[in-house]
């Protein structure tokens, strides 16, 4: 079974596993992390400021079941 990651804002355009595109989902096997998936698609974690797993906040070390749908929400910054 499969989990859904869901990049939101910048995260859509950084590098994925295969090269920079835009991309709006990416599945990954469920049962491990929420870190460790992100590295897998080539998203770096430390980027991430929130994991939203079926709508609650989770942390990275989350261990992804079959079915979640989690949104990672990027780090803002300006000044």
């Amino acid at each position: 079974m499969t989990a859904t990651l869901r990049p939101m804002g910048v995260l859509r355009t950084l590098a994925w596993t295969g090269g920079p595109r835009e991309r709006t989902t990416v599945t990954v096997q469920h049962g491990q992390s929420i870190e460790s998936a992100c590295r897998e698609v080539g998203v770096r974690p430390d980027l991430v400021a929130l994991f939203l797993v079926n709508g609650r906040p989770e942390s990275g070390g989350y261990v992804l079941q079959a079915g979640d749908d989690v949104k990672l929400v990027a780090l803002v910054g300006g000044g």
